[in-house]
């Protein structure tokens, strides 16, 4: 983690060097303009992987997310089950003692 860490940090002042030679300078055109598959081409990252990451982030989410649902509404489900079964053995108990009197 530290490792990559100072990789980010030493593309980051690689890639803000030049422009910042501009700023100093008086410079008015940059030539270019450094955006994002710069740095991850200074860090070594592939397309890819970025394509990678960005696709199984949201389909982790989305896992975790029905995982969720489905526990509550079992949950809800157990519950309701229960609270109907408490409720109906003292009724059934309550019809009986009418039925034998």
């Amino acid at each position: 983690m530290k490792n990559k860490l100072k990789q980010f940090v030493v593309a980051g002042m690689a890639l803000a060097a030049p422009l910042s030679l501009n700023a100093q300078t008086g410079a008015a055109d940059v030539p270019h303009v450094y955006g994002d598959a710069d740095l991850n081409a200074a860090l070594g990252i592939s397309d890819a992987m970025i394509w990678l990451q960005n696709t199984i982030v949201p389909m982790a989410m989305l896992v975790v997310f029905l995982g969720v649902v489905i526990i509550m509404v079992e949950l809800q489900y157990r519950q309701h089950k229960i609270l109907n079964e408490r409720l109906r053995s003292p009724a059934e108990m309550s019809h009986q003692n009418l039925e034998s009197n």
